[in-house]
């Protein structure tokens, strides 16, 4: 089992990057959600078309698990933290990491 860290900026709440994973490239926004006090993800394909919108991230939770059947990366997406802790403002990438399981 491969397990690669996604890149996050702890110094943004708002943004868009693009990743390799499984060999396809995906964009992902990560949004900082105040009212709830929660990041969220949103995957892409490799032209923008949305597949996923609004996944929690929550820590030592496996993020994609109940949606295998769409056409997204196959491994695990899970949020780490030592102390079990959520990612706060400014803690993704920090407190919390963002790992990928193949």
């Amino acid at each position: 089992m491969a397990t690669f860290e996604i890149p996050t900026d702890p110094t943004l709440t708002d943004y868009q990057f693009s990743s390799v994973v499984d060999g396809v490239v995906y964009f992902f926004d990560i949004i900082y959600n105040s009212r709830i006090s929660r990041y969220t993800m949103n995957i892409m394909d490799s032209v923008k078309n949305l597949i996923i919108s609004g996944i929690p991230i929550l820590t030592n939770v496996q993020l994609t698990k109940n949606y295998k059947y769409l056409e997204i990366p196959q491994g695990d997406f899970l949020p780490f933290s030592a102390d079990n802790e959520n990612a706060e403002e400014g803690e993704l990438g920090l407190k919390v990491r963002l790992y990928y399981n193949v």
